[in-house]
């Protein structure tokens, strides 16, 4: 993204802003958590190009966590739908 990290971070502060959103102390990571199981962190480095931006998803679920995996394995299109999610966002930071 052509953006420097510290004007991504802004954006996706904006963008997901709420309770369960936390920045690290570093500033490089945002996370945000969601229903009982979910934990999704974006990392932001810098890169010749402005800023690298990766997302990650986390199973923090502290009961029934074996579930988690089968639930998600029997949603079909999960994976696709979170990769679109994460296209979209990146999209709406650059607007």
């Amino acid at each position: 993204m052509s953006l420097p990290p510290s004007q991504v971070r802004h954006r996706l502060i904006d963008l997901l802003s709420g309770p369960h959103v936390k920045l690290s102390g570093d500033g490089a990571t945002l996370a945000f958590e969601g229903a009982w199981w979910y934990r999704g962190e974006y990392t932001l480095l810098p890169c010749e190009q402005g800023t690298q931006v990766t997302y990650h998803v986390y199973n923090v679920a502290t009961r029934a966590r074996w579930l988690v995996p089968l639930v998600n394995r029997l949603y079909i299109g999960f994976a696709a739908a979170t990769r679109k999610g994460f296209t979209e966002t990146l999209r709406s930071l650059t607007r």
